[in-house]
């Protein structure tokens, strides 16, 4: 099972993809992917990581 550190980069990768995409195409399809797969990434880091990040780092209250 992948941890949560390898997912991140397996979707930042994966937006950064989809970017790529969409400079060449300029096909709005992909800009709407984008905004979904940021949106769905934006939203497990927030619920995942960033809690732990306030509890066990220091400082990580300000942090996030």
């Amino acid at each position: 099972m992948p941890d949560v550190i390898e997912l991140i980069e397996k979707d930042h990768r994966e937006v950064e993809g989809l970017f790529a995409k969409f400079e060449s195409t300029g096909d709005e399809s992909v800009a709407a992917q984008i905004c979904a797969e940021l949106d769905r990434h934006t939203t497990g880091e927030e619920r995942a990581v960033y809690p732990v990040i306030a509890s066990d780092v220091p400082g990580g209250e300000k942090m996030v």
